[in-house]
């Protein structure tokens, strides 16, 4: 991963960490997260919630769900020749 990718990933998972932590009503540096095997994210102090984040380009979608498995994805619109 070069130094950009790595810079939005970070930024990413910051702004991730404050949304999902306004919804569960924590602070943002309470919220840990942890990949399965697979890559999937987890909340380490919050089991119970699902977590999904999807990043593409400058954008960074973020679902938190009650306990249901939940998945989300963005894409960056590309032009196909």
């Amino acid at each position: 991963m070069d130094a950009r990718a790595a810079g939005r990933l970070r930024d990413s998972l910051v702004c991730a960490r404050a949304m999902i932590a306004e919804r569960l009503g924590s602070r943002a540096d309470e919220v840990r997260f942890a990949w399965s095997d697979e890559g999937a994210p987890r909340l380490e102090n919050a089991p119970e919630r699902s977590v999904s984040v999807s990043r593409s380009g400058d954008w960074t979608l973020v679902a938190l769900g009650d306990g249901q498995a939940i998945g989300a994805d963005v894409e960056v619109m590309r032009e196909i020749d």
